[in-house]
């Protein structure tokens, strides 16, 4: 089960953080653990309803497993409204995304998962879909060749592609060079639409990991048949 985080135990946790920090800004890389958890991501973002505004200057959430709901209250708070987020997608996450939709309660009835976007233009969020052409072409242009996905189905695209981390690293440390309005302006306004990944040249999703995607969705809706 993936390990839920309490908004109070989130926010002591960020309060050390930002004393140890003597009180100056915080920049994150919180990452999706590829195993159905997401504790990295909530905690980060649960601990900014209980830290003051400026506290938290930008960060990278690399395929992250979470909800849109999760996230929209937070970017309404001090800390939140505030601080930039970046949000690194794939159409090769596809898989992981359904599934934590399949199996997780969201925290509303239809909710999608951050591999979708946030799902509205907010000033300080940015959805970056990495295996997008144009995005790639934009990246290219402005210095970070970055190669197209080798696979339609990977998790670990946000942190293997070469490339990645100089990229992730320019936009903590050279925030100025890289403001989320330009990028904004430059990239597609909406990322791909999900599995649109599947149908493009390629190497093929593995078929074990696709039928095991489906194997999953089928028993947890067996298990929510007989509990309703």
């Amino acid at each position: 089960d993936p390990i839920d985080v309490e908004p109070a135990a989130a926010a002591q946790v960020g309060a050390e953080i930002d004393d140890l920090a003597d009180h100056q800004r915080v920049d994150r890389v919180p990452r999706g653990r590829g195993d159905g958890s997401f504790a990295d991501h909530r905690a980060g973002l649960r601990a900014l309803p209980g830290l003051p505004a400026g506290s938290v200057g930008r960060a990278v959430l690399m395929a992250a497993a979470d909800y849109r709901g999760h996230v929209h209250p937070v970017l309404d708070t001090p800390a939140g409204a505030a601080a930039e987020f970046v949000n690194v997608t794939s159409r090769e996450n596809d898989p992981f995304d359904a599934a934590l939709e399949w199996l997780i309660r969201p925290p509303r009835p239809g909710d999608r998962a951050l591999g979708c976007g946030l799902g509205a233009r907010r000033r300080n969020w940015l959805d970056l879909q990495l295996d997008c052409p144009q995005t790639l072409e934009v990246l290219n242009d402005l210095g970070y060749r970055i190669p197209a996905p080798a696979r339609r189905v990977c998790h670990w695209s946000a942190y293997l592609r070469p490339g990645l981390f100089r990229l992730y690293r320019d936009l903590i440390r050279e925030r100025d060079l890289l403001p989320l309005d330009r990028l904004a302006a430059l990239l597609p306004e909406r990322p791909a639409p999900r599995w649109s990944g599947l149908w493009r040249d390629g190497p093929a999703a593995p078929r074990s990991l696709l039928d095991r995607v489906a194997r999953a969705r089928a028993k947890h809706l067996a298990a929510r048949e007989l509990t309703a």
